[in-house]
């Protein structure tokens, strides 16, 4: 087998400057591809942290709350829903929400918000939202009677730092309730523009004493401001658990609550991004084709130019299977060298674009920026192994395998024939 090597090695090297064509052929194919898939593999885990810092990993609701997000669905019961998911140990934060439709207004000004009720000091362990306040301003504390606004709904109330705003909401009984005046703490500027424009923060346990216990029925009897909520989200210390996580804390939840993971809350997440992927595999079958255009190219002109030398090979006894396995081996060099090549210089940009990122967005206004709230302004690629060792072995398989035509010419050649060819 060794001389067979040494004899492909010597024909590849006979013609460098079209090897070498080809080698390069199959460097720039593989590297577009590794450059493809650090993106990739780089963006849908930045894309999940940064949906799940606001979102949570899990989200528990009743499944009417699922279809109709109103306060009439919302649990009213969950102190010992709360309890539960924070005892769970895969569970490393959670976040009761009480969130519902009304309106902020100030002095001539009103505009129509979601107002979110949230208990402030478990928010300040649980996402992003007291890591993005507006200067001067700051968080809620527990049982505080002030608001946190958008940045960009405190901008079009005309509202500052200290100003008081009142809060309209339907509530449990369809009754308006007024709410305030709350003085406002500050303002968020979370480049997301639900939050930006439209979202209110309160503290929970004031929300639901204003609109569930102090509604004015009797329905409102015995309810504790502290087991209302219309979501409980968590976070999890691993998120490749979250399924199992899942199941387990629907095991434990009373009859009437539906525990969701952030893929079935925002299922067009991940179907966008395999839409995305889909794309690539796209791009890598065009990649594929110009790289075994380029090896068929090589091989077969290789093995036409040396037509006479095969028939010598042959007369002198060399068996079939031995010249097809000898230009196979042509082939194969070619693609060894190629995809180690392409390894070298792709994984390198990676490395060092992986170290200094890339500005996504340098040359986008702010207002732009708003619509990719969920993508970093710095992104940071990466190399996942399996999409590494995929592309390799394609590539490597299509390599041989476009080389079965020229050695299989080369192998079926008769002695006489060939010897008497001008090749």
């Amino acid at each position: 087998m060794r001389i067979f090597l040494a004899i492909a090695w010597r024909n590849v090297m006979r013609n460098k400057k079209r090897s070498m064509l080809t080698i390069v052929s199959i460097s720039v194919g593989l590297v577009a591809m590794i450059m493809v898939w650090s993106m990739f593999d780089g963006m849908y885990p930045m894309l999940v942290s940064n949906l799940t810092s606001f979102t949570g990993h899990i989200d528990i609701t009743r499944p009417e709350h699922v279809d109709k997000p109103f306060l009439e669905n919302a649990v009213t019961d969950g102190s010992g829903i709360i309890e539960t998911a924070a005892a769970n140990p895969d569970v490393t934060a959670y976040s009761p929400r009480l969130v519902a439709n009304g309106l902020v207004s100030f002095g001539s000004n009103s505009q129509g918000a979601l107002i979110t009720g949230l208990d402030p000091d478990l928010e300040s362990r649980f996402g992003r939202l007291t890591e993005i306040m507006g200067e001067g301003g700051q968080w809620l504390e527990p049982g505080d009677e002030g608001i946190v606004l958008g940045a960009v709904m405190a901008k079009n109330l005309d509202v500052g730092l200290g100003d008081e705003v009142l809060l309209v909401i339907s509530d449990r009984s369809k009754q308006l309730a007024y709410i305030g005046p709350l003085a406002v703490r500050g303002m968020i500027k979370s480049g997301v523009p639900d939050i930006d424009r439209s979202t209110a923060f309160v503290d929970r346990r004031m929300l639901a004493g204003s609109l569930f216990v102090d509604a004015g029925s009797g329905e409102s009897a015995g309810i504790d401001p502290g087991g209302v909520f219309t979501n409980l989200l968590l976070r999890v210390k691993n998120p490749d658990r979250l399924e199992a996580v899942e199941e387990e804390l629907q095991g434990k939840m009373p009859a009437g609550v539906t525990v969701r993971t952030w893929k079935e809350v925002n299922p067009w997440v991940e179907s966008s991004f395999n839409t995305k992927v889909g794309f690539a595999y796209i791009v890598f079958s065009i990649v594929l084709l110009i790289v075994m255009a380029g090896i068929l190219n090589t091989v077969l002109m290789s093995v036409i130019e040396r037509t006479r030398e095969f028939g010598i090979m042959r007369s002198l006894g060399t068996k079939r299977w031995q010249i097809f396995s000898t230009v196979s081996l042509e082939s194969a060099l070619l693609g060894v060298v190629g995809i180690v090549a392409g390894l070298a210089v792709g994984m390198g940009i990676v490395a060092f674009l992986g170290h200094t990122g890339i500005d996504m967005f340098s040359a986008m206004d702010e207002e732009m920026l708003g619509q990719f709230y969920m993508i970093d302004r710095i992104f940071y690629p990466r190399l996942g192994f399996e999409h590494l060792a995929t592309t390799c072995a394609m590539i490597m398989v299509a390599v041989l395998l476009v080389a079965v035509y020229p050695a299989g010419k080369a192998a079926r050649m008769q002695p006489v024939e060939a010897i008497k060819s001008l090749g």
